[in-house]
């Protein structure tokens, strides 16, 4: 039977073999320069800084959220309950319409929108409920505590790293990309040998 058809190889590198001239580098050269482009791809600590400084000078929000920001339904609930279980109204169900809340910069909206995306309805509308107690009262005490924390989640703002943890991350970055350097030349060698060998043979 047939085998599966062969990976085509990317664009630039059939080029480069077909000219046998890419950047002056031979064929293990260019798979190293292929590879050597990962290495300016920034170190999850280095994002982490950036992402500080970006986010240092954003507008937190201006203050919390509050019982006029929500729309609040009730239902029987079939949670704990006792004897009002199924008989009275104490699951709370809670509807914020986040794009007409002013309290909220638009960087936590968005943030918000990702964060929770599953709670969102087709209106754009955060749907939050609660039926874990048995009063009314304390369901809604849930809601808009979990309201809430999903708003400071989304308004956190990392802490910038302090020079000596930033000059650390440099000085390991660098040590990292001197060794991979030291590990690919090596490689490069082993296998222009190899190369050589079988030629001569």
């Amino acid at each position: 039977c047939m085998g599966k058809p062969p990976v085509p190889w990317p664009v630039w590198l059939m080029l480069a073999l077909a000219s046998q001239e890419f950047l002056g580098l031979d064929f293990v050269g260019i798979v190293q320069w292929s590879r050597s482009s990962r290495s300016l791809r920034a170190t999850p600590g280095e994002r982490a800084a950036e992402l500080a400084k970006k986010a240092k000078d954003l507008p937190p929000p201006s203050r919390s959220i509050g019982m006029e920001d929500v729309d609040l339904s009730y239902s029987r609930s079939s949670g704990p309950g006792g004897q009002n279980v199924n008989k009275v109204e104490t699951k709370v169900q809670a509807s914020f319409d986040v794009g007409t809340a002013k309290f909220l910069p638009n960087w936590v909206k968005e943030n918000l929108r990702k964060q929770q995306v599953n709670r969102f309805n087709k209106d754009g509308v955060l749907i939050v409920s609660c039926e874990e107690q048995r009063t009314r009262q304390d369901n809604l005490r849930i809601v808009m505590q979990k309201l809430q924390g999903m708003i400071d989640k989304a308004a956190f703002k990392p802490k910038m790293p302090d020079k000596a943890k930033v000059n650390k991350m440099r000085r390991a970055k660098r040590a990292a990309n001197e060794k991979r350097l030291q590990d690919k030349k090596f490689k490069s060698k082993l296998l222009q040998k190899r190369r050589e060998a079988k030629f001569n043979y």
